[in-house]
């Protein structure tokens, strides 16, 4: 028989990903890193754990203007991914998105992303 955690373990794992998952990845359109930034120290970045139903979503806001692309356009994003350190490392979770793409300076998108871990019970 197979056996469930119960809820105080999923608030650990929960905790866990809020308080390591800190480094957030953008990817292009062939898989490279863009970017990887740290979601704790980078005021582009947040997360947030939306009470009662085990979703943390992180959000990153970029603009054409910022120094990350040296003032080269367009910039493609294709993805995101999370990680538990600033470089190298296995990603966490790593997604494709519908494209990103800024063509200029006054250019802007908003990435976010859920990441669910349960907080209840799965099976009763």
């Amino acid at each position: 028989m197979v056996e469930e955690i119960p809820p105080a373990a999923y608030a650990l794992l929960r905790a866990e990903v809020l308080t390591n998952w800190l480094h957030l990845t953008l990817i292009d359109c062939d898989g490279r890193e863009l970017v990887r930034l740290g979601i704790a120290s980078d005021p582009r970045c947040s997360v947030d754990e939306v009470a009662g139903t085990g979703r943390i979503e992180y959000r990153v806001r970029v603009r054409g203007d910022d120094p990350d692309w040296g003032g080269v356009y367009p910039v493609r994003i294709y993805g995101y991914a999370l990680y538990d350190q600033a470089s190298g490392g296995q990603a966490f979770v790593e997604r494709p998105i519908t494209p990103a793409i800024l063509e200029t300076a006054t250019d802007g998108a908003t990435i976010s992303i859920p990441v669910y871990v349960p907080t209840v019970l799965i099976h009763r």
